[in-house]
């Protein structure tokens, strides 16, 4: 039953909290609902923890699994919140989280939502603007951002959190894309970009592709062998340019492929590009580079992932994207541990023999999309 599949995927993270180690720093020792640090021993990786209870759905990790399980916890919070029971009285766990002011959130259960945090003592003034949002998932992120400013110009501070603002700026900034890329997939064949995007004349199904990828911001492009989706990856990067500003793009392909995506660059684009090639100090400064694309090869991806991680990328293209099909593979995992606001993967065989090779590759795309692995393989697979 559904019950005991959470139940189960609960176990599992209960389990890890207790077995594996980690190391958890309070931001404010004397504070049992504060903000922690914690560093898993094993793979080396920091997350912001950001206890505010003991129930499911009250706390806060920055890590992937607490951001797309949908159980409201993980083994981070699971394990910050056995320490804390040890180091604090029970007079103290009893006690509430008491919101110190007001704040914007995002709620990671089964529907990813935007809240708000209304501490008790608001004046009047400030709660007839907060009502008709508190308590519900905010949708009218325009209205959202009109009521912070009336209450920031009456002397109201509103906390906005880190992911929630990235949530905004990409939800409002994917709709001003889409008024442009709609436009164009009205009718591709006869729109101007077709013959002026790129240093040729794009086929219609082309140019379609591109502002469809455009548009939704983080998109598969599963075109056959052939048709043109080198072309279309290297327009889509274009078309961001222009219309959002990105200004660095790192492709992922296989180590035959670079020298292909290079020419091609040259050829239909005026854009800087690098190829990243040499030993490993001389790589790590490649990533730096301001060039407008930078190419490198799966493998590289592995052994580079902290040069890789360490740059800000814009969108990643990973062409011949099957190759993160095994989901429970190292590259796979590494690579869709990068962090971009745009990617797009382009691949002839999405789903190749196994159920699993699509939820993969979507799970790089968009990792709340097809839900956690444990719910989505009990019911498909």
């Amino acid at each position: 039953s559904e019950a005991e599949l959470v139940e189960q995927a609960l176990d599992d993270r209960r389990e890890r909290a207790r077995t594996e180690a980690m190391v958890l720093r309070a931001a404010d020792a004397t504070d049992l609902w504060s903000d922690y640090s914690i560093t898993s021993a094993l793979s080396g990786k920091t997350y912001r923890v950001a206890l505010r209870g003991f129930e499911r759905g009250q706390s806060y990790c920055s890590c992937p699994d607490f951001r797309k399980n949908t159980l409201g916890t993980c083994k981070h919070i699971l394990h910050a919140l056995e320490k804390v029971e040890k180091r604090f009285p029970k007079s103290v766990r009893q006690k509430p989280c008491v919101p110190k002011g007001l704040a914007v959130h995002l709620s990671y259960g089964e529907d990813l939502e935007l809240r708000m945090i209304v501490p008790d003592n608001l004046p009047d003034s400030a709660k007839a603007l907060v009502r008709p949002i508190e308590d519900r998932a905010i949708t009218d992120l325009r209205d959202l951002l009109s009521r912070i400013r009336r209450l920031e110009a009456s002397g109201h501070d509103v906390l906005l959190y880190p992911d929630a603002e990235e949530y905004i700026n990409d939800a409002l900034m994917r709709e001003g894309l889409r008024a442009t890329t709609d436009e164009i997939r009205q009718d591709p064949a006869t729109h101007p970009l077709r013959r002026t995007l790129l240093a040729t004349e794009l086929l219609p199904y082309q140019m379609d592709g591109i502002a469809f990828a455009a548009g939704t911001g983080r998109a598969i492009l599963a075109d056959d062998m052939g048709l043109g989706k080198t072309i279309q990856g290297i327009g889509v990067a274009e078309l961001l340019a222009r219309e959002a500003g990105i200004s660095r793009v790192l492709i992922v392909c296989p180590a035959s492929l670079k020298a292909q995506w290079r020419l091609e660059i040259e050829r239909f684009s005026k854009r800087e590009c690098r190829l990243v090639i040499g030993g490993a100090k001389d790589r790590a400064k490649q990533y730096e580079s301001p060039s407008f694309f930078t190419i490198c090869n799966y493998e590289q991806v592995v052994r580079d992932i902290n040069a890789i991680e360490a740059a800000p990328w814009d969108l990643i293209i990973l062409d011949e994207g099957q190759r993160i099909k095994n989901w429970e593979a190292k590259t796979s995992r590494v690579i869709k541990g990068l962090r971009s606001r745009f990617a797009l993967v382009l691949s002839g065989t999405p789903l190749e023999n196994r159920l699993d090779d699509l939820f993969s590759i979507v799970e790089f795309i968009d990792d709340r999309r097809l839900g956690p692995a444990f719910r989505f393989f009990n019911r498909y697979r």
